[in-house]
């Protein structure tokens, strides 16, 4: 059974649950043989139900109940089009014949109970009950009728109409209880047919987007390397300034495509479920230095400083996808160095937990940048979103980076966050299990027994550095006092000789 029939199944037998004591006193009328017949009525319809049937099935075993519980000549399901007009979606008569041709019913009534969401039962179109509804009932040649709304989260999408001919005794009481109950399944399960098709839309839409995306990756990449590749052989001819410049552009345009191409498919892959992660040995210290070797040049265009502080206690041969790793890394870099135009951009690794074979690392990049408000720290981890629409134009960038990462981050077991403080900066950080490569013992800390006692000044302009390099003195057993120029080294060395 498949779920959403599951569902259905299950919403029968809740509403028979809330409703049993309508429904059985409706059903049940003290004649034995007209009881068997009901009951065994409403099983076999509550059974088609909830099995592998589809929607069309579905809908007819509803209507072919309701006219058999209720005895009426004729069932007519009216649901609501796109203009809100009703048009017939099903009409069945006794013993389950489908009525061809144009269907005639009490438009009178259908569009009573459509503009009152109550329902209507005549029990006799010339009793004088409803004097203008009995008259176009009986126009009809039709005796007795009921009509109940369908409804879906209290919006009205069609109505439920039964009928009967002059020779067949009126509607009663017990018999519209019946019918308001069996009508409440009969929206339930177009609910539920509802929400199926939709589903099923957007799992077909979501693919062949992701397909789309796959295959036009794919065929951009191919003349794109052309393009790259033909602009680094024009670089090593011997070219004037102007044209040496022009090529230049060309290439930094031709690899800020590249770049979108290959983050374009790998969301299109992370879509379709088709990102498969691998397992490698590998030196965390290789890692880091290859991301800060591709992206140190540009933070010293700009003046940052670039630093990679790693805890003593972090295993560094260690067992994952080093690749997704790298590139995680590199993209948050990336992205601090392009918003920080003062200051530093750190990569600080530590170890929260260890045991003999994995550990789980936390990696946070921390930048002196712009920073991001509070209310914009969640949004920008979804596809395509930016804090600010001018930085696309400002810095470049489509909004995928960062969702690219947190994905790859949890696809390998992990998960990505990250604080910021508006006009102060940001941190980026993420945990990641990993495995440690067999015979990668536990760190021992270093016996320095040399500086335990003595006094140590770390000078450095970069706030992480001395915050490091402050940790790194104190384990072994230095005291450590800061400075960040040479001014406040001085000064605190005076200091200290006057002691």
């Amino acid at each position: 059974m498949s779920e959403d029939h599951a569902v259905n199944s299950v919403a029968t037998i809740e509403l028979l649950r809330r409703d049993s004591q309508k429904i059985l006193k409706g059903v049940l009328t003290g004649d034995p043989e007209k009881d068997r017949r009901n009951v065994s009525t409403l099983l076999a319809t509550i059974n088609a139900v909830s099995s592998n049937l589809d929607d069309a099935e579905i809908t007819k075993n509803l209507v072919d109940m309701i006219v058999s519980l209720t005895e009426a000549d004729r069932g007519i399901l009216l649901l609501r089009d796109a203009e809100g007009d009703l048009e017939v979606t099903v009409a069945r008569g006794l013993g389950g014949v489908d009525l061809e041709g144009e269907v005639t019913y009490s438009r009178s009534v259908a569009a009573k109970v459509t503009s009152s969401g109550r329902s209507v039962c005549i029990v006799d179109s010339l009793s004088g009950e409803y004097p203008r509804l009995g008259e176009s009932v009986h126009e009809l040649q039709l005796r007795t009728v009921m009509c109940a709304p369908l409804l879906m989260s209290d919006n009205l999408i069609g109505v439920m109409y039964v009928d009967s001919r002059l020779a067949r005794e009126g509607f009663t009481g017990a018999d519209l209880t019946v019918f308001e109950a069996l009508c409440k399944q009969v929206a339930i399960s177009l609910t539920n047919i509802r929400l199926k098709r939709a589903s099923v839309r957007a799992e077909a839409s979501s693919e062949a987007k992701s397909l789309f995306l796959a295959n036009m990756s794919h065929e951009l990449r191919t003349p794109m390397n052309a393009v790259v590749g033909v602009t680094a052989l024009l670089l090593d001819e011997d070219l004037t300034p102007q044209q040496r410049e022009l090529v230049e552009i060309i290439r930094s345009s031709a690899d800020s495509l590249m770049a979108l191409v290959s983050d374009i498919l790998d969301v299109s892959k992370i879509e379709a479920g088709h990102l498969d992660m691998v397992s490698v040995d590998f030196d965390l210290r290789d890692v880091l230095e290859d991301v800060t070797d591709q992206l140190s040049l540009r933070a010293l265009e700009k003046g940052l400083e670039l630093v990679c502080p790693v805890e003593l206690d972090v295993p560094v041969l260690l067992r994952g996808d080093a690749g997704r790793l790298r590139q995680v890394i590199s993209n948050l870099v990336e992205n601090a160095v392009k918003f920080t135009s003062q200051g530093e951009v750190s990569i600080w690794v530590s170890c929260d937990e260890r045991d003999e074979d994995r550990a789980t690392l936390r990696f946070a990049v921390t930048d002196t940048g712009i920073g991001i408000p509070d209310d914009h720290l969640e949004t920008i981890f979804c596809t395509f979103s930016q804090v600010d629409p001018s930085h696309s134009r400002r810095h470049g960038g489509a909004g995928l980076g960062l969702p690219i990462a947190k994905h790859l981050v949890e696809l390998m077991g992990g998960e990505m966050g990250a604080n910021s403080v508006l006009g102060k900066g940001s941190s980026f950080w993420f945990t990641l299990p990993l495995l440690t490569q067999p015979g990668c013992a536990l760190p021992v800390e270093p016996a320095l027994t040399k500086l335990e006692g003595k006094s140590a000044l770390v000078v450095d302009a970069s706030v992480m550095n001395r915050v490091w390099l402050s940790t790194l003195m104190e384990s072994w057993g230095c005291g450590c006092e800061e400075a960040e120029d040479p001014e406040q080294a001085m000064a605190r060395l005076r200091r200290a000789a006057t002691r």
